[in-house]
């Protein structure tokens, strides 16, 4: 049984999701951010533009990181280095 769609006006409840896996360096990440990623399209532009904003700091800071920390960040944290790919891909589009 497929995911059931969040309504805009419920679409708060995965934004807040993402921010508490994160912060907490949570197990739940991996699924957060797989969800937000398989559902990107489905989510208003508000939401869309709210989880831009929730990633520009973590894509700013790892522009200043070395070679070295970037792979290590793809080693230790593969879920949040995929996720700001994405992002980062939809930033561009």
């Amino acid at each position: 049984m497929p995911d059931p769609m969040l309504p805009p006006h419920d679409q708060h409840l995965i934004i807040s999701a993402l921010r508490h896996c994160r912060e907490r360096q949570s197990l739940l990440l991996r699924r957060t951010t797989r969800w937000v990623m398989e559902h990107w399209d489905e989510l208003d532009e508000r939401t869309q533009e709210q989880l831009i904003r929730g990633a520009r700091l973590d894509l700013r800071l790892r522009t200043q990181l070395t070679q070295e920390e970037k792979a290590q960040l793809a080693r230790e944290e593969p879920e949040w280095n995929s996720y700001l790919n994405f992002i980062e891909r939809e930033m561009n589009d």
